[in-house]
């Protein structure tokens, strides 16, 4: 079946995240809140083994650092604002692993990062995908990012959600249904493995070998006509 607004055929989706599932965010942004509050960025490797994602990491941040939630936001401002996400370090699979996808699969990068606001969040986000050759085929900014996502295509099109965070996971489940969910395993979200045991991914490999069977299961479910794309809504 093809598109009738492109002509192309559809085929099925994959919603990647980008900070802590793409990029070294964490790492990268308690590296700039050391330099923010004058403190010894040497630190951030033992900082970071503390926190294994048992509640959000503002609430830890602010616990961690003896500090309240609006010195936290402050800081978050400034590393957005000083264009910090141009140069966060970059997974070392993931042009590799969106280029291997993109025959068979629709690539949605999903992120919860402001979108609209005066600042450089857009290009910034651009340019950090097109210097690491980061494959995509759309990209969703978006505080409930996955709701968003399933107004905008058929939700059955949406094979794999890949995502550092539980919370983001939980709610993928919800559009998309429970076996949607791959999680990128990480120090900071350690808390959470047991809940993804069947699919709990450490590097780009496992995470291709999860998504590839979910896409294997979706043609041999719809073929390769796949699904009607009725109109969305858009949000």
């Amino acid at each position: 079946m093809l598109c009738t607004k492109c002509g192309e055929p559809i085929r099925p989706i994959v919603a990647i995240d980008l900070d802590g599932t793409l990029g070294y965010y964490h790492k990268h942004f308690i590296k700039f809140a050391l330099g923010y509050m004058g403190r010894s960025k040497f630190l951030v490797d033992n900082i970071l083994n503390k926190y294994h994602g048992e509640e959000p990491m503002g609430v830890w941040f602010c616990k961690e650092f003896d500090t309240d939630i609006r010195t936290y936001r402050d800081i978050k401002l400034a590393y957005r604002q000083g264009a910090q996400k141009r140069n966060m370090p970059v997974k070392p699979w993931a042009s590799e692993l969106t280029h291997a996808l993109k025959e068979r699969a629709e690539i949605w990068l999903t992120t919860t990062r402001p979108y609209l606001r005066l600042d450089g969040v857009d290009p910034d986000t651009r340019f950090w995908l097109h210097n690491n050759a980061i494959y995509y085929d759309h990209l969703l900014y978006h505080e409930e990012k996955y709701t968003v996502l399933a107004h905008r295509v058929n939700p059955q099109r949406v094979v794999a959600v890949v995502d550092d965070l539980a919370e983001e996971l939980i709610k993928a489940e919800v559009n998309f249904g429970p076996d949607v969910c791959i999680m990128m395993r990480s120090n900071h979200n350690m808390a959470h493995w047991d809940d993804y045991q069947s699919s709990l991914a450490h590097e780009g490999q496992s995470v291709k070998a999860l998504v590839d069977r979910r896409i294997n299961d979706w043609y041999e479910r719809f073929g390769t006509h796949g699904v009607s794309e009725e109109p969305r809504i858009e949000a």
